[in-house]
């Protein structure tokens, strides 16, 4: 039934894009139009609409309503293939700027000229080459005639001069103004017929965006001096801004603007994409220079390699400026050969994690050459895939850290994601290495899961072996991918997430991955670092329980040997172990096990096994970066942690096991009960102290008695330290309030202003349910928006006392819900309070506004049973102000309130 639908859907958007699709005023069809004539619920239609376009079925044009259009492979409609070949010169036209072509070829193809593009970006990413290319595009496809005119507007040039920017977009008539000696033509004339492209757009300012966009719907315009007679023009836009569109380009602009693009940085862009222009780049220059160029390895990886990636242009820069220092040297040479010291760059831009080199020694660069012909470069299909790997593994541990899935659900995800990465390598991968290679790597990994057994007692199955080494093989091939500085953020915060929640499969990973790496002489990809972590993860299965217990004793391998006797009889990683020399002092002991307790989740409690009196007391040092019970156990013999293994499986706390142990056996043990720490809520501010005490008045005021503590602090503290700042292990802290955005692991942050927001109701409600005493949530939450109202309203009360109207105010709002039986969202509640204070103080001073007698008649007859509400509610105001409210106030009150709950029907 769901495929029948889905189809019906996809014929009925083609039959009718197909019909329609030659006349000029057809736009597209909207969800609604579908749903009505196939009888399917709307939201059904939306989603199969959605997928459509996902598939590139369709096409999405977000206008209101969003309309859709089939795209159609016909010669005639929409997607035309001849002489598209003038996209081919953009580098990752097919690659990483493919859904970024296509929707430029959809622009041009639409058949209403309305379909304006903005290109988004930073600057130097090609906005304004692909501009030309859409312009030369249209050409070829005879969308345009050739020759059409492609302008190019600058739009910081007029900034600051709205009458300048006029004078150059529209023209002007002799006469004008001074200087204007003759008539002008303006960008919109010379662009007539073909595109105008408007660079820097988000300089244009708001009056300068409302002239274009009154052109933009009515295709008709003024030159400047011109008071009678209309132009038009048949101009196709073209725009570009390095800022967000949202924040710098006025709504009502935007809106006409249905088809934004966006264009990546250049270090986001695939490694081949990368090199194929710094060849492109060396290529322009060999040309001119007329003469070959050798490029030494390092110089390809130092400029793959530049911290931020730079863009298309300092790329360009560079290259030329290698060429200049090496022509320089070599011109009387038959071969131009550029090494590191031609490349004028500092060490420190370059990130040293990135180590693979792409050629034997040189990239051998001929003028007669057309393509790369040394480099076998993955394919773009697995490269995109297995990057969506390391996306999703963040997302998932991410859900699991906030709660929002299981750790059986996140085992499971995980487990479909790592299925889906091997069918990629070990299904997909050819058998490009020989049966020595291949037989290293197989040995290899077989000693090393050995030496994970013995150590942490987790089997292994025989195909384990050849998968990993699988992955291996792979990774050998594949060493031309470039890892940018965000995959190397991903895989620490994957880490860092691991190390809190789930540690002990990130203990075992990284000793396969280190133990690998050191025999192998390699450095593994990120990519394959994650499949090691999410095979280990996986092949675990569930952990009988989180908490942690260590052996510590002194010898070569006493602690190691007991523990993995422990694990290996159990089957499960259940003690780590630390192994210290004869002539270590506690001190040192004690640093190596306080570096490792602090970066695991010793929640649910930690047991420590020791061997020398010398560290019974060593809970003196830990009791500050532990957050659960602490056992120490004075006595270490196979037996001893056999018994605790068996506990730590069977489930027993630390409490009931040290309990038990010492029952049995006359051992020295210590207890120490987890410190419940006082809860607390943080504010700060970016700017200083002073509003973040401001804040924790207001919310101290708001929240009463509850049992919770609310404290200022440094956001430069907090920013820098994160949750290593003392405050943490003083506080359990629930919640920072911020003015800036904040992101501290495993803290919920919001922003002041976001408090009285209804999406984070949960969020502040959660945290205060369980430590108020005297209010309910509610209240709070209504005291709150009281106080932020008060707040605004300091500043725009001149005889009324902000503190004392409030009350009153919040008294009239409650009995508008309560006679409409309705609960008013936070933002109508907000506007109702600023409202009505200001307009009291606004009758006070003889300032109130007043109907027509015509216009009360008509409202009064249709409205009277809200009149009559009103001055019921208002009663005690004007009794004690001795005013009215008349029945315009009142009006507007209703307008106020119908636009965010509908029509009031009585």
């Amino acid at each position: 039934m769901l495929k029948n639908n889905k189809r019906r859907i996809e014929e009925l958007l083609r039959d009718i894009t197909e019909k329609y699709i030659q006349n000029d005023d057809f736009k597209g069809v909207t969800t609604e139009e579908i749903s009505e004539k196939l009888s399917i619920r709307r939201n059904l239609v939306s989603q199969y609409l959605n997928e459509l376009v996902e598939e590139k079925k369709a096409m999405k044009i977000k206008t209101r309503p969003v309309l859709f259009t089939y795209i159609m492979e016909n010669k005639n409609v929409i997607i035309n293939n001849k002489n598209d070949n003038v996209f081919n010169n953009l580098v990752g036209y097919n690659g990483s700027l493919r859904e970024a072509v296509e929707k430029c070829k959809a622009a041009v193809f639409y058949p209403s000229k309305d379909m304006s593009v903005l290109l988004t970006g930073d600057s130097g990413v090609g906005k304004s080459y692909i501009a030309s290319l859409i312009h030369r595009y249209a050409e070829e496809q005879g969308k345009i005639k050739s020759g059409a005119p492609f302008i190019i507007f600058n739009c910081a040039d007029y900034a600051d001069n709205p009458e300048l920017l006029s004078a150059n977009l529209f023209g002007y008539v002799k006469g004008s103004f001074t200087g204007a000696e003759k008539e002008h033509l303006g960008a919109l004339e010379l662009a007539d017929g073909g595109y105008l492209f408007l660079d820097e757009v988000h300089r244009l300012s708001s009056e300068g965006q409302e002239k274009l966009f009154v052109f933009m719907d009515k295709g008709v315009f003024k030159r400047l001096g011109e008071s009678k007679a209309e132009r038009r023009a048949n101009v196709r836009f073209i725009f570009a801004t390095t800022e967000n569109p949202k924040e710098a380009l006025l709504q009502t602009f935007r809106r006409r603007i249905p088809m934004i693009i966006n264009i990546p940085k250049l270090d986001r862009r695939p490694v081949d994409e990368r090199i194929t222009m710094i060849y492109k780049f060396f290529k322009d220059e060999a040309l001119k220079i007329d003469k070959d160029i050798y490029i030494h390895r390092k110089v390809i990886n130092y400029i793959l390699s530049q911290k931020n990636g730079g863009n298309v242009g300092s790329l360009k820069n560079i290259i030329k400026l290698c060429c200049a220092l090496a022509y320089k040297e070599q011109q009387n040479e038959e071969i131009i050969k550029i090494n590191r010291i031609h490349l004028c760059l500092y060490e420190e831009n370059f990130n040293q994690n990135i180590k693979q080199y792409y050629f034997e020694e040189y990239m051998k660069l001929r003028r007669e050459d057309e393509e790369i012909s040394e480099i076998n470069l993955l394919a773009n299909d697995r490269y995109n895939r297995l990057n969506e790997l390391i996306e999703t593994v963040e997302y998932l541990f991410i859900e699991y850290q906030k709660h929002n899935i299981s750790i059986s659900e996140l085992r499971k995800s995980l487990t479909i994601e790592l299925n889906r990465s091997l069918e990629l390598i070990v299904y997909e991968e050819e058998e490009t290495c020989n049966d020595l290679i291949n037989n290293i790597y197989l040995e290899t990994v077989d000693n090393t899961l050995k030496l994970i057994e013995g150590k942490y007692g987790i089997k292994y199955y025989g195909n384990t072996s050849k998968i990993l080494t699988k992955v291996l093989i792979y990774n050998k091939n594949n060493m031309n991918i470039v890892n940018n500085e965000e995959h190397f953020n991903k895989l620490k915060r994957i880490k860092n997430i691991l190390k809190k929640e789930i540690s002990k499969p990130l203990i075992i990973s990284e000793n396969i991955i280190s133990n690998l790496e050191n025999n192998l002489a390699c450095e593994l990809d990120i990519r394959v670092q994650i499949i090691i972590i999410l095979y280990v993860f996986t092949m675990m299965g569930n952990e009988s329980s989180l908490i942690n217990a260590i052996i510590v004793a002194h010898g070569y391998s006493t602690a190691s040997s007991i523990a993995s006797v422990a694990n290996q009889l159990y089957g499960e990683f259940v003690f780590q172990a630390f192994d210290m020399p004869i002539d270590s002092s506690p001190i040192e002991v004690k640093n190596k096990i306080k570096h490792y307790i602090s970066e695991i989740n010793t929640s649910k409690g930690t047991i420590i096994l020791v061997d020398m009196g010398s560290l019974v007391d060593i809970n003196l040092e830990l009791e500050s970066i532990i957050s659960g019970d602490l056992g120490i156990i004075n006595n270490i013999t196979t037996n001893i942690a056999l018994d605790i293994a068996g506990r730590i499986i069977n489930g027993q706390d630390v409490e009931s096991m040290i309990t038990g142990i010492e029952k049995n056996n006359p051992l020295m043990c210590k207890l120490i009960k987890a410190k419940s720490k006082k809860k607390a809520i943080l504010t700060t501010c970016i700017s200083g102290i002073g509003t973040a005490i401001k804040v924790r008045n207001l919310i101290k005021e708001c929240i009463g008695n509850a049992d919770i503590e609310v404290k200022e602090y440094e956001y430069a503290a907090l920013n820098l330290k994160g949750k290593n700042d003392k405050v943490f292990s003083d506080y359990d802290v629930k919640l920072i309030i911020s003015t800036t955005k904040l992101d501290i692991e495993g803290v919920k942050t919001i922003l002041i202003h976001d408090l009285i927001s209804e999406n984070y109701d949960d969020t502040l409600f959660n945290i205060l349910e369980d430590v108020t005493i005297d209010k309910n949530i509610n209240n709070i939450k209504q005291d709150i928006i009281k106080m932020f109202s008060m707040d605004n309203l300091i500043s725009r009360m001149t005889i009324l006392n902000p503190k004392k109207i409030i009350n009153e105010v919040e008294s009239i709002i409650l009995g508008y819900e309560r006679i409409l039986d309705k609960r008013f969202k936070v933002d109508l509640k907000m506007t109702l309070y600023m409202h009505i204070s200001v307009m009291i103080e606004r009758i006070m001073l003889k300032q109130g506004l007043e109907f027509s007698e015509e216009e009360g008649k008509c409202y009064r007859d249709n409205n009277i049973k809200f009149i009559d509400i009103s001055n019921d509610i208002f009663k005690a105001i004007t009794d004690e102000y001795n005013l009215v409210v008349t029945e315009k106030e009142i009006f507007i009150i209703q307008s106020i309130i119908e636009s965010r709950i509908g029509k009031l029907n009585f």
